[in-house]
């Protein structure tokens, strides 16, 4: 498999270029300006990759699918990411094709720190009909950071239903998973959240599991029979009689493995 990253600035001029076989390491040795974009290109259709963008976020083992470009984020769309990311004048690029011992291990499957709202190539890939982003985005939810005593920027970001009773929020693995477990931690920065009493979760199958939650900063974990999906959906969320209007997700967690691997 042959890969291809870059960087290209505003006016669509490539800043660095790297390119290697299964494995690629571009080092960039300057700061970030408005409009930069990464580009990751591959020879294969869909091939799952450890995917490292910046230094400061770490690895996420990703489905890519052709291509992957991610916008250098500023302003408010920093603010749900760490402050040393994309930033400095030296940043380091990686990026390596997956084992299959790698995929076929139990692990978490929905986590990518990579996802944003206009992500259509990177997978998991989470979305929501809220209306919420920034700080209180879907992706959020899949960052891997379950710190949850808190709201606001990074790293209490979280998925926020933008007080919307009918708020959905969807979590595409881009192909099929065998899962059987999931870990939920509601954001808990409590009196000013509320929380969710009973939240139904929809396989891409069809089958519905509703699960109840309790008022805690724990992680809630829920097992079931091995089912084999390809997006899960959190919906009907019932929220507790408290004062106040502001539950949330903090992280959630999906284990399993690669039907395919």
């Amino acid at each position: 498999m042959l890969l291809c990253i870059r960087v290209i600035d505003a006016e669509g001029n490539t800043v660095a270029i790297a390119r290697g076989e299964e494995e690629v390491s571009l080092v960039l040795s300057r700061e970030y300006a408005q409009g930069d974009m990464i580009y990751l290109e591959t020879s294969e259709k869909e091939s799952h990759v450890w995917l490292q963008l910046d230094d400061a976020m770490g690895q996420s083992l990703v489905l890519m699918k052709k291509f992957i470009a991610y916008k250098i984020p500023f302003g408010k769309d920093k603010r749900c990411l760490s402050p040393k990311a994309f930033s400095g004048s030296r940043h380091l690029l990686h990026v390596r094709k997956a084992k299959k011992y790698e995929l076929a291990a139990y692990r978490n499957l929905a986590v990518n720190v990579y996802d944003h709202d206009q992500n259509t190539f990177c997978f998991p890939h989470a979305s929501t009909n809220a209306g919420s982003d920034g700080v209180f985005g879907a992706r959020n939810a899949i960052d891997g950071v379950t710190v949850n005593c808190c709201h606001g920027e990074w790293p209490y970001a979280s998925w926020g239903i933008n007080k919307n009773p009918d708020a959905k929020l969807k979590l595409d693995f881009g192909r099929s998973v065998a899962i059987d477990r999931v870990i939920m931690y509601i954001r808990a920065d409590f009196p000013h959240d509320n929380w969710w009493q009973e939240v139904t979760v929809t396989c891409s199958d069809g089958d519905e599991m509703k699960w109840n939650l309790k008022k805690t900063d724990k992680g809630q974990e829920f097992e079931f029979e091995t089912r084999t999906v390809s997006w899960l959906e959190i919906s009907n969320l019932s929220v507790a009689e408290e004062e106040s209007p502001f539950p949330a997700l903090s992280q959630i967690e999906v284990y399993g493995v690669d039907v395919n691997a």
